[in-house]
């Protein structure tokens, strides 16, 4: 089954570290009690953080700081970064908060550069504004160990800084982008104008639709990133166990 397949994987890949990032006015609280509770059908009913856990991997699931949010009427609330009180009409048009978006980020990436050490990969992703602004470490040269960055229900502005700015290093892993067709709050059509705008960048991005999937984290989603983050640890195993031997270096990797 697949949790076996995960377990005999593990022992290949390591200690494995995911970031989870909340959405708008939710906070890391309320996202690790859903990841701990909600039954995955593909990993037989397991929850979503056992069938991690089979993969060596932890699951840090931060929150935002309390702020004023636009949308809200100016309402104080955990928020990543601020939007414009019509984002929703006005949606790949709308205005970036940089500096929010920065500004939030740099405290992710600093809290994870300081248990960064205990780990062999790192993934950053989330839901709805935390996979937003999961986009944004594109423009980073770090977290060093960063494998992948993953999305449900997100977007970039057609403007943001992701899509005409300069990237850093971490532009170089895969991204998952995950949308629910029925989206409706994050059209689908802008995160997959998002997925095509970092294509345009020559960035390595899959997006995946989920007919009958509102603006949620869904079980056929989480099951496809847990999916994912194995397929892409054992590529990227391979692939350096691949650059050992061409160095002369005497390294050998299977994935059977």
């Amino acid at each position: 089954g697949a949790l076996v397949q995960l377990s005999k994987a593990a022992t290949m890949i390591g200690k494995v570290c995911m970031v989870i990032l909340h959405g708008s006015g939710s906070c890391g609280q309320d996202i690790a009690g859903y990841l701990d509770s909600v039954p995955i059908p593909e990993y037989r009913f397991e929850t979503f953080r056992d069938a991690a856990s089979a993969l060596s991997m932890d699951i840090i699931t931060p929150s935002a700081a309390s702020r004023r949010y636009t949308p809200f009427g100016g309402e104080r609330c955990n928020v990543w970064y601020d939007r414009s009180a019509d984002f929703m009409r006005s949606g790949l048009s709308d205005v970036e908060d940089f500096d929010g978006a920065d500004q939030s980020l740099e405290k992710v990436l600093s809290k994870i550069q300081q248990i960064e050490s205990k780990y062999d990969h790192v993934f950053i992703g989330g839901f709805s504004m935390g996979g937003g602004l999961a986009l944004h470490t594109l423009r980073k040269h770090y977290p060093e160990k960063l494998r992948g960055i993953f999305t449900m229900g997100s977007f970039l502005v057609q403007e943001s800084a992701v899509v005409t700015g300069p990237l850093g290093r971490s532009a170089q892993v895969p991204i998952l982008m995950m949308h629910g067709e029925s989206d409706s709050m994050i059209r689908c059509e802008w995160g997959r104008q998002t997925a095509s705008n970092l294509l345009l960048r020559d960035l390595n991005v899959q997006f995946r639709t989920y007919k009958n999937v509102d603006h949620e984290m869904d079980t056929s989603e989480l099951a496809d990133l847990l999916d994912w983050v194995k397929d892409t640890l054992l590529l990227h195993l391979e692939q350096t166990a691949a650059a050992s031997n061409s160095d002369g270096k005497d390294s050998s990797f299977s994935i059977s």
